[in-house]
C-alpha cells in the first residue's frame, strides 16, 4: 500500500481474510511456520507415472510427459471482502507498576558533550530505577527539571547539580514509585508519598530478595 498526492482515504477490500490471519497492517504478527529456511531442499512434485520429481508449476512431466492435472480455477478467497478492520485503532496500553521505594541516592552524572545532570537512584527491592534532571540543560528539559524540584524540594529552584547536591536534604522522598515500559527499559512516571503499604507489586519484589538470599546461603553452604 502506497501513499498518494491528494488522497487522505483508502479502502481496503481483504478477500482473502488476511486480517485475520496476521492481523492489521499496524499489528502484523509473522509466524515463521511452514516458511522455507536458508539450505532447505526447493519444493516440487511428484510424477504420478514414473516418480520423477519435478518443479511444482510443471504441467507436463519432461520425463515420461505425462500431464498433471491442471487444479480448478475457482477462485481461492471469498465472494465477499471480510470484516476485519485493517487498522488497529486500539491504544496500545503499556503496562504500570507500584514499587516501594527502599532507598534513594542523588549523585553526578556527566556526559561527554553534555551539561552534567543530577541523577536520582531509587532502590526497589533488587532493582534500581533512576532519573536524570537536566538542572543546567535548556528548553523543555530545564522545565521538567524544575518542576521536579518544585514538588518536593524547597525555592528557589537550584540551577546547578552541586548546589542540588548540597540540598538534597530539602527534597521529599516518596514511598513509592510507579514505572512503565518504555522500550527495553521502564521509567519512572509518578510518585506516592507518606505510608501507602503493601502493593501486588511488592510480593514480586520480596520474592526477588528471597531468591537473591537463598543463593547467598547456597554459595555459603558451598564454600563451606
Amino acid at each position: 500500500m502506497r501513499t498518494f498526492l491528494g488522497k487522505k482515504n483508502a479502502l481496503v477490500l481483504d478477500y482473502g481474510e488476511s486480517v485475520l490471519r496476521h492481523g492489521p497492517i499496524n499489528d502484523i504478527v509473522i509466524f515463521d511456520e511452514g516458511r522455507r529456511k536458508k539450505g532447505d531442499p526447493p519444493e516440487g512434485k511428484t510424477c504420478p507415472a514414473c516418480q520423477s520429481i519435478v518443479a511444482l508449476g510443471t504441467k507436463v512431466c519432461p520425463d515420461c510427459g505425462t500431464e498433471f492435472e491442471v487444479s480448478s480455477n475457482d477462485p481461492n478467497h471469498d465472494r465477499r471482502a471480510g470484516g476485519a478492520s485493517p487498522i488497529n485503532f486500539a491504544p496500545k496500553v503499556k503496562p504500570k507498576h507500584t514499587l516501594t521505594v527502599h532507598g534513594i541516592s542523588y549523585k553526578r552524572h556527566t556526559k561527554e558533550g553534555k551539561p552534567d545532570s543530577f541523577k536520582v537512584t531509587y532502590q526497589a527491592g533488587m532493582r534500581q530505577y533512576n532519573e536524570w534532571i537536566c538542572l543546567e540543560h535548556t528548553g523543555f528539559a530545564l522545565r521538567k527539571a524544575q518542576q521536579f524540584w518544585k514538588s518536593r524540594g524547597e525555592l528557589p529552584v537550584p540551577t546547578t547539580v552541586s548546589e542540588a547536591l548540597e540540598r538534597v536534604s530539602e527534597l521529599k522522598k516518596p514511598s513509592q514509585i510507579i514505572v512503565q515500559e518504555d522500550g527495553k527499559y521502564e521509567r519512572v512516571i509518578d510518585y506516592k508519598y507518606g505510608d501507602i503499604g503493601s502493593t501486588t507489586t511488592d510480593a514480586v519484589v520480596e520474592k526477588e530478595i528471597d531468591q537473591a538470599v537463598g543463593r547467598c546461603a547456597f554459595r555459603a553452604d558451598a564454600d563451606g
